[in-house]
């Protein structure tokens, strides 16, 4: 049959702000956006396993080094700031004047520039073939883990010239990372002196051959891709 008349019936209900009606459907609203936003920030994304980021580590250098200098007459020379490498030395003790500069050019408070001038003294008729360097700084991370480490660079000159008078390194320092980090929490395990122990009487502690060997096994290591020469 044919409709003649229809009439739609509009019901509201109203409640004061104050009544136990409004909070309800307040706070229900609330739940209902906020909880989803606020666990993707937390988790960085939705079933998200691996991701990558960028950051500028923090480093300084921890003021600790190891100098190797091999002459022509195949005696060795050099200084450490560990005493018993001093003691392994014996006559072969040669302390130079280290100066240190540390540059922050952006003012961010991170480190990015070094400049390192290390002078031996020699004697007249001491003449250098070979040097190595090891240097040591404190490495840390802050954006998403906490990470901390000891970072070396490993610096090594050949046949140097008769004529020489010094060598300088011209480079950037590089993190490696081998594997993914955990995406938060602190993870401090490379942060104990697994390269040198201070500490230790075995001369095994100071081949410089165990620690490369040691700092290369490692998930994350500093490397310095550098460009070496010399100067007359």
């Amino acid at each position: 049959m044919p409709t003649l008349y229809s009439h739609t019936l509009d019901i509201s209900y109203k409640a004061s702000i104050c009544s136990k009606a409004f909070v309800f459907s307040f706070v229900t609203g609330v739940l209902t956006f906020l909880p989803p936003l606020f666990i993707a920030y937390r988790s960085q994304g939705f079933w998200q396993r691996i991701d990558s980021y960028q950051e500028q580590p923090e480093i300084l250098f921890k003021q600790d080094c190891m100098f190797l200098l091999q002459t022509s007459n195949r005696t060795n020379l050099g200084w450490s700031t560990f005493k018993l490498f001093n003691r392994f030395l014996e006559s072969g003790i040669r302390i130079p004047l280290i100066k240190t500069k540390e540059n922050d050019w952006n003012r961010d408070g991170k480190l990015d520039n070094i400049d390192l001038q290390i002078t031996f003294p020699l004697l007249p008729k001491e003449e250098i073939l070979n040097f190595e360097a090891f240097l040591f700084f404190d490495v840390k991370l802050h954006k998403l883990p906490s990470v901390q480490f000891e970072g070396l660079i490993h610096l090594t000159s050949n046949l140097i010239d008769s004529k020489t008078k010094g060598i300088f390194y011209v480079g950037d320092f590089n993190l490696i990372q081998k594997e993914p980090l955990r995406h938060r929490g602190r993870d401090s395990r490379y942060n104990k002196p697994y390269l040198v122990d201070p500490i230790s009487f075995s001369p095994d502690n100071y081949d410089f051959h165990r620690i490369l060997r040691t700092y290369q096994t490692r998930n994350l290591t500093m490397s310095s891709f550098s460009r070496a020469g010399h100067t007359i």
